[in-house]
């Protein structure tokens, strides 16, 4: 298994980290709070986790770094639309593919 960590923010709270398994392609964020790690079941998918409103300025740090992160992936793996040597996209219509 291939995980990789990251963590978001930490506080008096706990933490949370964003854990990314690349066998199964499993995201999800998961919070550790008093050092006790949390059941599988309680960890949440990125939409569960943006869509949330965040409880506490900890939580909120972490979603602040994890739109940081994506961002930062967009940009930096050339993905930007005007990148120079990258063929532009094709135009769709709404519901195509």
């Amino acid at each position: 298994m291939s995980v990789q960590i990251r963590v978001l923010a930490v506080g008096k709270e706990g933490l949370w980290r964003l854990v990314f398994d690349s066998d199964e392609l499993h995201l999800y964020i998961e919070c550790i709070r008093h050092g006790v790690c949390s059941a599988p079941a309680d960890w949440m998918t990125i939409e569960d986790f943006l869509t949330r409103r965040p409880s506490d300025a900890h939580q909120e740090q972490a979603v602040r770094t994890l739109v940081s992160i994506l961002r930062n992936a967009m940009t930096t793996a050339g993905l930007k639309e005007n990148s120079p040597g990258r063929p532009k996209p094709k135009a769709h219509r709404p519901g195509e593919f």
